[in-house]
């Protein structure tokens, strides 16, 4: 058997035993309490964050299911981030690292890129649309000319 035959071969057996944890979720009473259980502790380990609106959201979106057949589904069928298949992610952290940090790094580099603009080009800091002197020519009708503008002898026009 090739190795692609393999692969197959060990997924219908996988989704077989999906199925089968499934049936049993539903006709024993004990493993689909223990399975409800499981899952009413991972929601309720779930951290929340806030959005910059402030409504709260939880870090990671689970189906809202209490069917212990369709639990089991879930988590053999799928399973939660970093454990086995995989589906819905590689790490159980994967993307729940600290998003107002990366927010914070974000507004560093503008305010980075900022001062870099403002001493590289030895002005003041401005809120003024420059253009090369090319682009006003063909937009003279959009950007009509201020006096600091038209007395400007650099190659760029500012509005």
């Amino acid at each position: 058997m090739s190795k692609l035959g393999q692969v197959v071969e060990s997924v219908d057996k996988y989704n077989q035993f999906v199925l089968d944890q499934v049936k049993r979720a539903r006709t024993d009473k004990d493993f689909g309490r223990d399975l409800v259980g499981r899952w009413n502790d991972i929601k309720a380990k779930i951290p929340t964050s806030r959005t910059p609106t402030g409504i709260p959201l939880p870090r990671l979106a689970l189906p809202e299911i209490d069917e212990p057949g369709e639990i089991a589904r879930f988590l053999f069928g799928e399973g939660l981030p970093g454990e086995f298949p995989y589906l819905n992610g590689a790490y159980r952290e994967m993307y729940l690292g600290a998003d107002s940090r990366s927010r914070e790094l974000r507004e560093e580099r503008r305010n980075e890129k900022e001062q870099d603009w403002e001493e590289n080009s030895g002005r003041r800091k401005s809120r003024r649309a420059c253009f090369p002197i090319n682009a006003r020519r063909r937009h003279q009708r959009a950007f009509p000319l201020s006096y600091r503008a038209a007395t400007n002898t650099s190659s760029e026009h500012c509005v």
